[in-house]
């Protein structure tokens, strides 16, 4: 039955009114009954009447004038909805370029040139159709097509011989630069010495001080003199020391430290001599900082005294000078005491420390000023001296300082187990011995460091190969059409001309790797993957028509469309909110016995 036949609804009286009133307006003749009366028989007010059928006109016009029209070649069963896809293809190829801001950029080339090729096969739309819908040049389109991008598909990775930027370091928190360390008053005594010039005079300033006392005093003696002798040295650590019995002494290796006058002073004094190793600046910090602030402070007034030498010559005498310069320290020491900080910073350090922690502190202090285990110098030197090795120990020390710290330690052990073992026969020589020891470790050293080094320079050949693996996965997840391209770069290198097939049929790291790039393409852009991964083949087959020809292009292809269509068909399954998998419940109850059943 046709549509003209089949059965429809019954007006309603409204309905009825209001092709009363398109009647009345296109041919007042036709009507038998007054359009008012009418309308008052239904109590329907004229005002109303006659806006509704105003819309009603405005409606039933364009719909009559397209059942009525004549002429037009007839549509095919399915035309319109092919139709209707192709339309909301372009919408939606329409609203992806848009939403790109470059116009220019290589992801817009390659989504027009897949959808493109995806609507010319599925729909067969033409150039001209496709570019007037977006508003694109024919001519651009037509160069896409023709021609590979000239960009490089794979991310330039960095040269072998630049070196691999340096990280920052994972600073711990800064200490602050007027932070107060804490150390126990009376049990660490530094000392040292420094130059000044006063009218000309080069001298000698000599000073000790307590360590963990510097807030109180800056320096507890101070000496100056022209030079710098045992019997001074021995002065200031008697004046400094003679309250502190059993304080530690932290030197350096001065050779007025280290005399036999110095030491034998302190042994008077009971003081643990503490001398540090060489080339270290921190050992004694406190008391080259306080010398600085002395220094800086005292500057002024010292190039004044040297140009006034410079115009009076006979001010150039040196007890003048040290008088001067004992005066002028003793003033601004006070007055640096007064106006100092420190008082204020030791007090806030030490208040929440009791006295048992500040006894462990202050034996931690004193152990780590001892640095008789990590100086080469000082360890031959103490060695010579204990094993009553024969010969000077300037010599010994001379000889033997080029070699490792760790290889001396090792040698010692060595020498003294030696010597425990062999008491009935002792060692002829142990000079000699020593020394034999010290070349056989230092070859073993050599061999251990240079074994290490070539270690750590495998290592860190492997960690930048995996650094600049690392980089090139992360470009790759952010491109994923760049590493489509270097997974089909790599299936072109499985292409065998002289078979005609590819290696292994294919199968191998390039095509786990094409795989890799599709499903990375497809999570970022689900809408448009298909298209960018049709672009990114043509591409491929515009640079490779000459090496691979067109078998190895088909065969590649057939791979690529079989991968795709894998990829696509995991985009439309949605997943769906329930289930299909029923849920375990546990062990379905037993039903109840027959009523039927004999008791």
């Amino acid at each position: 039955m046709t549509r003209s036949h089949a059965s429809v609804p019954k007006p309603s009286s409204l309905l009825a009114l209001v092709a009363l009133g398109i009647v009345s307006r296109f041919r007042p003749s036709w009507l038998a009954v007054e359009l008012q009366t009418a309308a008052a028989e239904q109590d329907v007010r004229p005002e109303r009447l006659s806006r509704l059928v105003s819309r009603a006109i405005g409606l039933f016009e364009p719909l009559v004038a397209r059942l009525v029209r004549r002429g037009r070649p007839p549509r095919e069963p399915g035309e319109c909805d092919t139709e209707l896809f192709v339309t909301r293809a372009l919408l939606e190829v329409a609203t992806e370029l848009l939403a790109r801001t470059r116009w220019r950029g290589r992801t817009v080339r390659e989504l027009v040139v897949g959808a493109y090729r995806r609507l010319a096969t599925e729909h067969g739309i033409r150039q001209k159709r496709f570019c007037e819908a977006l508003s694109l040049p024919a001519r651009t389109l037509r160069y896409w097509l023709s021609h590979a991008p000239r960009r490089s598909p794979e991310p330039a990775a960095a040269p072998a011989d630049e070196p691999a930027r340096r990280r920052r370091r994972d600073r711990g928190p800064r200490r602050r630069r007027f932070g107060f360390d804490v150390v126990l008053p009376g049990t660490q005594l530094g000392a040292d010495t420094t130059d000044l010039s006063v009218f000309g005079v080069p001298l000698k300033l000599l000073a000790a001080q307590d360590i963990g006392g510097r807030d109180q005093a800056l320096f507890d003696a101070v000496l100056v003199d022209e030079r710098e002798s045992a019997e001074l040295v021995s002065q200031l650590l008697i004046e400094a020391l003679g309250r502190r019995p059993g304080a530690q002494a932290i030197t350096d290796q001065g050779t007025p430290y280290l005399a036999a006058r110095t030491r034998e002073a302190l042994d008077e004094l009971e003081a643990d001599h503490a001398v540090q190793r060489e080339a270290d600046p921190l050992g004694k910090a406190t008391v080259e900082r306080a010398f600085l602030s002395v220094k800086s402070i005292a500057r002024p007034l010292l190039a004044l005294t040297d140009r006034m030498a410079q115009a009076l010559p006979a001010l150039r005498h040196a007890e003048l000078a040290k008088a001067v310069t004992t005066l002028l320290l003793t003033a601004l020491l006070r007055a640096y005491q007064h106006g100092a900080r420190a008082a204020r910073a030791a007090v806030e350090a030490r208040g929440g420390i009791d006295a048992h922690e500040l006894a462990q502190r202050a034996e931690q202090s004193r152990e780590r000023a001892r640095a008789t285990e990590r100086s080469a110098k000082l360890l031959l030197d103490h060695l010579h001296a204990v094993y009553h090795l024969a010969g000077q120990a300037p010599y010994f020390v001379r000889t033997f300082r080029r070699y490792p710290l760790s290889v001396l330690h090792d040698a010692e052990r060595a020498l003294r187990d030696r010597l425990l073992r062999d008491q009935l026969e002792p060692v002829r020589d142990p000079w000699r011995y020593f020394g034999a020891i010290v070349r056989r470790l230092f070859e073993q050293h050599r061999r251990r460091v240079a074994r290490l080094r070539l270690d750590r320079e495998q290592q860190r050949e492997l960690d930048q190969h995996h650094s600049e693996h690392q980089r090139r996965l992360d470009a790759f997840h952010h491109d994923p059409t760049r590493w489509l391209h270097y997974g089909l770069d790599l299936l072109a290198r499985q292409w065998l001309p002289d078979q005609a097939c590819l290696l292994f049929g294919g199968e191998g790291y390039a095509l786990g790797t094409v795989r890799a790039a599709l499903r990375s393409l497809a999570e970022q852009h689900p809408r448009i993957a298909p298209d960018l991964a049709r672009a990114t083949l043509h591409d491929f087959r515009l640079r490779h028509l000459e090496p691979l020809g067109q078998a190895g292009l088909d065969a590649i292809s057939h791979l690529f469309e079989r991968e795709l269509a894998k990829v696509a068909a995991n985009l439309d399954c949605a997943s769906t909110s329930a289930s299909a998998i029923l849920t375990n419940t546990g062990k379905s109850p037993r039903p109840p016995p027959s009523d039927r059943l004999p008791i």
